[in-house]
């Protein structure tokens, strides 16, 4: 396994004057309270808590942010594979990496112990390497994807999850496929999927009832697809 790059964390606020420059290293700027607008390579964005703004090396960018407004700010010498593709700077967040960097804040602001900080920054770049950095959805589509993750137990239909896209259902089935390379159908199931094996995984809810949260009235029906899946029961795994 690659030893993940040393990070440099910093929190820090911005004004509303518009200041412009590039630096040598890859920088990661994740507001934690407030907005901030930002403009590179050719786009512009507003991002706030939950999204992150990804600054390659040596792009000029420009900036300003609301007044009280607080960020976390991550230099690293190289960004991981998967972020060197992205189509756009802005980006979203998983909870869990959100999460994560509110305790990193946390951190910075009671210890400064070099040690932690550095396992810390192994940690956070192994994160951003974990997160899966999808192409930006069009904005009727990441409707219908909320809404799936909203309740893994029920199973919304294509017409409902159409009308809240604004679009036909034919348009929905077409442009999700488009966009994110699968079928509503197989994208809640890995969906579930997923959310099973982390129950599993760092709980001890009974299987019945993890079976019931991510879709399946049957354990059974839940055990067979859990092996289809991942190769091993969800006994096997826990």
């Amino acid at each position: 396994m690659a030893v993940a790059p040393e990070l440099r964390f910093s929190i820090r606020s911005y004004t509303l004057t518009v200041s412009a420059h590039h630096h040598a290293y890859a920088q990661l700027v994740l507001p934690l309270q407030g907005r901030i607008d930002i403009e590179l390579a050719g786009q512009r964005g507003r991002v706030g808590p939950s999204r992150c703004v990804v600054i390659p090396a040596g792009e000029l960018h420009s900036f300003a942010a609301e007044q009280q407004a607080r960020f976390l700010v991550v230099d690293l010498p190289t960004l991981p594979v998967a972020m060197q593709r992205l189509e756009t700077p802005f980006v979203a967040l998983s909870p869990g990496l959100q999460r994560y960097s509110e305790f990193v804040e946390t951190q910075l602001q009671q210890k400064s112990n070099p040690d932690l900080i550095r396992d810390m920054g192994r940690l956070f770049y192994r994160l951003l390497e974990e997160q899966d950095w999808q192409p930006r959805l069009d904005p009727r589509l990441q409707r219908a994807v909320q809404h799936l993750k909203q309740d893994l137990a029920r199973t919304p239909s294509l017409s409902e999850l159409a009308a809240i896209s604004f679009l036909s259902v034919s348009q929905y089935k077409t442009l999700f496929k488009q966009q994110l390379g699968m079928t509503t159908g197989q994208y809640l199931q890995q969906l579930r999927m997923e959310k099973a094996r982390s129950l599993l995984s760092f709980t001890d809810m009974p299987i019945a009832i993890i079976a019931e949260r991510v879709g399946f009235q049957n354990a059974s029906a839940f055990s067979r697809r859990f092996r289809a899946h991942f190769g091993l029961s969800p006994r096997r795994l826990r």
